[in-house]
């Protein structure tokens, strides 16, 4: 929520400094924010717990995929999260194209949704822990999905409130998947695992997108709505194959670990 939040403002005045000052301008911006990012988390200095085992033994890559495919309850909330996340990027020019073409406005709109879909994100921040909770992982995966593929056919629509509100339910959905993702790889990981697991889930959450993005790009060649469309369809199927009845252990059930402290949870959560 508090990552997501921010989108409330900061598409807004890139826009705005878009219109003033030109694109050049808001490129330097966005190059130097992260870079200052990446000093204060130099600046962070972490201490390990007086109660913290010593350090494990490094694990491969293989070790951490195949901990990762070795539990539904991890690799489908994964597999939910690396679709969602890469037809997000595949409907990228797509969004640009429906605004620009299909709709008729200006680019500087394109900023107006992502403060839609900040603000959903935000929403979705606030509530996704106790869903998660109470329904479990696969299904709060499936849900976010879902939502997912309807904003992106909501994008379709030719009436721009209607992707404003597309946009706030693109920003409910994608966030539930990634943190239904998440929460599973930290939940049913042997903390031994963890930094191994998490980094592959990772990779296979957002490597995708990398090939998404310019493929996105080249589907415009047929119009904006067909990306957006195909991504639904896309999402809608896994959403449905992640639905099919599966063995799933409960929400707050046994084999969950005490992430905070490495100790192994109860049979419940308090």
């Amino acid at each position: 929520g508090a990552q997501e939040g921010v989108k409330l403002g900061a598409p807004l005045a890139g826009a705005g400094l878009y219109a003033w000052r030109g694109g050049h301008v808001v490129a330097v911006l966005a190059a130097v924010v992260p870079v200052l990012v990446a000093a204060l988390y130099g600046a962070l200095r972490l201490a390990r717990a007086a109660s913290a085992p010593p350090t494990a033994p490094a694990v491969g890559l293989r070790a951490g995929l195949t901990a990762l495919l070795a539990r539904r309850a991890v690799r489908v909330p994964v597999a939910l999260a690396a679709a969602s996340i890469a037809m997000s990027g595949f409907t990228t020019a797509a969004l640009y194209d429906v605004v620009v073409t299909g709709l008729g406005l200006p680019s500087t709109f394109l900023g107006v949704l992502a403060g839609a879909q900040g603000g959903g994100s935000l929403l979705a921040g606030l509530v996704v822990g106790r869903l998660v909770r109470r329904h479990g992982e696969i299904t709060v995966g499936v849900a976010g999905a879902v939502l997912f593929a309807a904003g992106c056919l909501g994008r379709c629509l030719p009436w721009w409130p209607g992707t404003v509100a597309a946009s706030v339910v693109i920003g409910v959905g994608l966030p539930w998947t990634l943190v239904a993702a998440v929460t599973a790889v930290q939940t049913y990981t042997p903390r031994e695992m963890l930094g191994r697991v998490a980094g592959t889930a990772n990779t296979v959450m957002f490597g995708p997108i990398t090939l998404a993005i310019p493929l996105g790009s080249a589907a415009v060649a047929v119009g904006g709505r067909p990306p957006l469309v195909l991504a639904a369809v896309a999402c809608l199927a896994a959403a449905m194959a992640a639905a099919r009845p599966g063995r799933q252990p409960a929400a707050g059930g046994p084999d969950r670990w005490r992430i905070s402290s490495g100790r192994e949870r109860s049979r419940s959560f308090r």
